[in-house]
């Protein structure tokens, strides 16, 4: 074993006690000179540059490594964690108000007890149904409900409300069956294909791609001077 592999071994052994930071030093000086490796060489010039204990740890350990050929194990990497779902969404916003009893039919009550640290979605002080389906879709959670169809005034927010309320119902009635709903924008959420909006049927093009193109003709019409009468006819094209 080389000399400054010995001394890396006695920094390791002596890690946690008196004179730590000098013996990391001393042994990632030593290591320096014989590696050629970039990334513990730049380790290395970062000790140099902070004189931390933690630094020059790092830049022992990269060294020794990068001497003795192995290679470090690259970091686990962490699984991404999914969004909060509309349940999850609406039990933290303070739960909703169950005045119809559909919550309760649909098993809604009883969301927070098969999962752990949930939060009750159905209680006593909850939000309005219609108040709720508002926010959910402003949060990306239900997709818009407006109907082009639908007219103005009191009639129009009255439906609104019911369709939005709907919405809600079959969405978190979804995420209870096992199909969690999650934002709209979401890599979570599935992917639902666009319909097509109403400009683009009315701006389309009404002619096929294939038509043929016709150019303009010009038409010179001949007359004969004593008889008046048309002679021939000479179609030319401009």
């Amino acid at each position: 074993m080389s000399p400054a592999l010995k001394l890396y071994q006695d920094a390791e052994s002596g890690a946690g006690q008196p004179g730590a930071r000098k013996r990391w030093r001393m042994a990632a000086q030593a290591l320096a000179p014989l590696v050629t490796d970039k990334a513990a060489l730049q380790a290395f010039e970062t000790a140099q540059t902070t004189h931390k204990r933690a630094d020059w740890r790092i830049a022992a350990k990269a060294l020794a490594n990068a001497l003795q050929g192995i290679t470090p194990a690259p970091a686990p990497v962490k699984p991404e964690r999914a969004p909060m779902s509309l349940c999850e969404f609406l039990s933290r916003a303070g739960g909703l108000r169950d005045t119809g009893g559909d919550l309760q039919a649909m098993g809604a009550h009883l969301w927070h007890r098969r999962g752990a640290f949930r939060r009750k979605l159905v209680t006593d002080t909850g939000l309005a149904l219609d108040y709720a389906a508002d926010l959910a879709c402003e949060r990306g959670y239900v997709s818009g409900y407006a109907s082009p169809s639908l007219g103005m005034g009191a009639d129009r927010d009255d439906e609104l409300h019911r369709l939005g309320v709907g919405a809600l119902l079959e969405a978190i009635e979804r995420e209870i069956s096992g199909t969690p709903c999650y934002p709209a924008e979401s890599d979570w959420a599935p992917y639902v294909e666009p319909e097509p909006e109403d400009h683009e049927s009315l701006y389309a093009e009404t002619w096929p791609e294939d038509a043929p193109i016709v150019e303009p003709v010009r038409t010179i019409r001949f007359v004969d001077a004593m008889t008046g009468a048309e002679s021939h006819v000479l179609q030319v094209r401009r």
